[in-house]
């Protein structure tokens, strides 16, 4: 690690996050074994390891001590066991208490398997408890994933830093300087000098003398490196190109803690290249959310490409029909006189101006954004051939398939044709005059995603009947490659209709890997078909570059080893909905991009961090949440909170009560008074008589709602805001949205391939302001949502409870505050 020569504060004591049981923890843990639930010492057998026979186990077992010497935080426990030691089940406990645990199955044991026991807890000492059944038990290694919490946290997670204490206050320093008055150092200073006062209500401009915040960019250091330096005698901020230096700007508010500033070093640079998103062209409403998901939120985390699926979402000159039946078509969806049109919340399902479309790509740009944009071309083409149904891939014969409504991935339709005839010339001068008008209005700089994935339909009208499905595809995506080559673009496109049909249900063409330029960059989506294949290497092994295509942190398996093979550039994580805050929420794909963007930019990532990486999310959703809604939160910025009674009455799970803490108690700077619990249900009135700024709900589901992967979020009642003057505003409760079931870990994926586009649900519209274990080691999670007053000059006089009948549990409001 670097470090700064003049800066004689630093130390190496930067949050550490790995095995705390490697040298690089600088803890050096004291482990002893113990006869089960004993004092009595019981030595290993062995001099490499941890063994017992089993004359020395019987169906007691053995306990590893271990003290950390520090407060640390544990993810989870990792044993590997060596052939023919057999356990029944492996525990952790804290205190005495359980708070973590995997059991056997009846009649079963861990045999010469992996131990993973998951953890999520602060302790200093605890115990791993491995239950014995009469068998030996024999640990060729154990790790002990966690992290050690010192400082400020930087996310994603940087190649280098270096931490020391705090050197000064934020306020002592004067203002930014500027190394020169370029427009990308002014554009950085600008951005620097909103995000202060957006998030930390510090007002800071350029100035001539005292502590300064320097700002600088240097071409020397690398395009998307950036480097961070403060100490005593002020901060430098460095890029190597605007984008960069937003980076080291971004990475500077991560550094305040508490007012401070920490003395730091830090070198940073991207593990892979291509991080992106893929996003619908939004409608006309949706452009402030849109751009400030990329202000806020893309630039924070590192993203660097946007994928916008265009469909039919934009005016085409060249082709008004395409555009009139577009709008035709989704009007008359939206009466309910037809089906939703695949895509057709692209622009909202009307169109956006090609001068609108090209800001969006500028503003983008701005922010070191590029925009890549998709033009469905052969497949998912219903925006032509609605238009065109004389060139669509079609015959009469052609009926309705109905597939399994659990799965998001579904054949097309009769009434829309899902692709267009790749042996129809006019096919071809329609697609080339589409590419002509998008470039030139996106004016990519190096790539366009050309789509032809999901192909349902091929060899079907008299011209294709006859002819081979990989000469047929192959010809139209050599014919778009060769098109964007003359215009000095290159193609990316979805892979999976080169992978075998054993995969595919829909695979017709896998013989084409071997048929196409392979300068072609391949997005390999179909991962998540077969969990345990590899099925990038197939793409690798024909000489393409390949991208993770809806990479999904929630399902990904095996990520750092397949992501570090060669030619693996990068991934993007994908929204499949339409383009505002409430939906993309609802299918978690903002908590998503926390976790992806960790995972392409940092070279540390280690999936056996998920819990930090999670509890780091947590910290940074709120301020994160204010910045992409456009709504400040009063809570964090400077109101105080004033906990309301609510003596409640409902009954809660056994476990729950257990598990609550009582009285006045103050959780992620928010009071509460703690003294029971009000059921939605039992239609209560809670009195305030108040004006606020905001209250924060503090509630729980008492069961687990069932809901399908892609359904709408399941309506759990309401909180009825009563004004004074006889108004009322309604906060909406949706399990999956902001709450669910008190024993579901915060941000813990449903691990079923069918929930893989929707994996983090309930993670963004509420908070998880209690987080802790039963007296059993189950998980308990109360949810905080603060709620902004929309009338904070009325007085609220109570707040009602709403629940409905017809779920299988309820919603309990464990706790209320004001805001004010």
């Amino acid at each position: 690690m670097r470090a700064n020569p003049k800066n004689t504060y630093l130390e190496d004591i930067a949050m550490y996050i790995g095995s705390l049981l490697a040298a690089e923890a600088g803890l050096y843990p004291v482990i002893k074994t113990y006869k089960r639930g004993t004092t009595v010492e019981m030595p290993s057998t062995s001099e490499t390891g941890y063994a017992w026979k089993w004359e020395m186990i019987h169906d007691q077992g053995v306990d590893f001590a271990v003290q950390f010497g520090k407060t640390v935080y544990v993810d989870s426990v990792l044993m590997e066991q060596t052939k023919g030691s057999s356990v029944l089940s492996a525990s952790v406990l804290v205190d005495g208490n359980p708070v973590g645990k995997i059991t056997a199955k009846p009649g079963e044991l861990f045999s010469g398997c992996l131990l993973n026991i998951p953890v999520g807890v602060f302790c200093d000492q605890m115990i791993v408890r491995l239950d014995g059944d009469f068998a030996p038990i024999s640990i060729q290694s154990m790790e002990i994933p966690g992290s050690i919490e010192e400082g400020p946290v930087v996310f994603p997670i940087p190649e280098k830093m270096t931490l020391g204490e705090a050197v000064m206050k934020l306020s002592d320093l004067k203002g930014i300087t500027l190394e020169k008055r370029s427009k990308d150092i002014v554009f950085a200073a600008k951005h620097l000098s909103e995000r202060l006062k957006e998030s930390l209500d510090v007002k800071m401009r350029t100035a001539q003398e005292g502590l300064f915040v320097h700002l600088n960019l240097d071409k020397k250091i690398g395009k998307e490196c950036y480097r961070v330096d403060i100490s005593q005698e002020g901060a430098t901020l460095m890029g190597g190109s605007r984008a960069s230096l937003l980076w080291a700007v971004e990475t500077f508010v991560q550094l305040v803690k508490d007012g401070n500033l920490y003395a730091c070093s830090i070198e940073d640079k991207p593990y892979r290249p291509f991080r992106g998103v893929h996003i619908l062209l939004p409608a006309r409403e949706q452009i402030p959310f849109y751009k400030r998901l990329i202000r806020s939120m893309l630039v924070s985390l590192r993203y660097n490409i946007l994928y916008l699926n265009i469909a039919g979402g934009m005016r085409f000159q060249s082709h008004p029909e395409i555009t009139e039946a577009w709008i035709k078509v989704n009007e008359r969806a939206n009466k309910g006189e037809l089906p939703k049109l695949p895509f057709g919340t692209c622009g909202g399902g009307s169109v956006l101006e090609q001068e609108e479309v090209r800001d969006l790509v500028e503003y983008a740009r701005e922010y070191g954004i590029e925009t890549i944009p998709e033009i469905q071309s052969l497949s998912h083409v219903q925006y032509i051939t609605i238009a065109h149904p004389d060139i669509a891939e079609v015959d009469e014969s052609v009926v309705n398939v109905k597939m399994d409504t659990r799965d998001t991935d579904q054949p097309a339709t009769v009434l829309y044709k899902h692709s267009y005839c790749p042996s129809n010339p006019k096919s071809y001068e329609i697609i080339f005059d589409l590419i002509d008008e998008i470039v030139e209005v996106c004016r990519p700089k190096e790539y366009v995603h050309m789509g032809h994935d999901e192909l349902y339909q091929m060899n079907l009208c008299p011209l294709c009947k006859d002819k081979e499905p990989a000469a047929l595809l192959a010809k139209h995506i050599i014919a778009v490659h060769d098109k964007l080559k003359s215009k000095g673009l290159k193609m990316m496109m979805w892979a999976d209709m080169l992978q075998p049909g054993s995969i595919l249900y829909y695979s017709k063409g896998p013989e084409v890997i071997h048929m196409l330029p392979k300068d072609i960059v391949m997005l390999d989506f179909v991962w998540y078909y077969r969990f345990e294949m590899d099925l990038e290497d197939r793409l690798l092994e024909a000489g393409y570059k390949v991208m993770m295509g809806n990479l999904y942190a929630s399902h990904y398996p095996r990520f750092e080893s397949r992501i570090a093979k060669p030619n693996m550039i990068g991934g993007e994580c994908s929204f499949w909905v339409e383009t505002n805050e409430y939906q993309v929420a609802r299918v978690g794909k903002l908590y998503d991009l926390f976790m992806v963007a960790n995972m392409l930019w940092s070279s540390h990532y280690s999936s056996k961090n998920k819990y930090t990486y999670d509890r780091i999310v947590w910290g940074l959703t709120p301020d994160m949440r204010q910045r992409v809604r456009g709504v400040a939160a009063p809570s964090l910025h400077g109101k105080k909170s004033y906990p309301v009674k609510l003596n409640g009455k409902s009954n809660l799970p056994l476990e729950l009560a257990l598990s609550i803490p009582q009285g006045k108690q103050t959780l992620r700077g928010i009071q509460f008074h703690l003294n029971g619990a009000w059921a939605l249900n039992s239609g209560v009135e809670i009195k305030v008589d108040s004006k606020c700024a905001s209250l924060v709900f503090l509630h729980t589901a008492t069961g687990h709602e069932k809901r399908d992967p892609w359904a709408e979020l399941v309506n759990m009642g309401s909180y009825e805001v009563v004004y004074e003057d006889g108004t009322t505003e309604d906060v909406w409760i949706k399990y999956g949205g902001n709450v669910h079931v008190w024993n579901r870990r915060y941000g813990q994926p449903k691990p079923n391939r069918l929930f893989r586009h929707t994996g983090y649900t309930s993670t963004w519209f509420a908070d998880p302001m209690f987080v802790g274990k039963t007296p059993f080691g189950s998980n308990v999670v109360l949810y905080g949502q603060e709620w902004v007053n929309p009338h904070a000059d009325k007085k609220i006089k109570a707040i009602r409870l709403h629940g409905v009948q017809d779920v299988e549990g309820d919603v309990v409001l464990n706790g209320l505050s004001i805001v004010k």
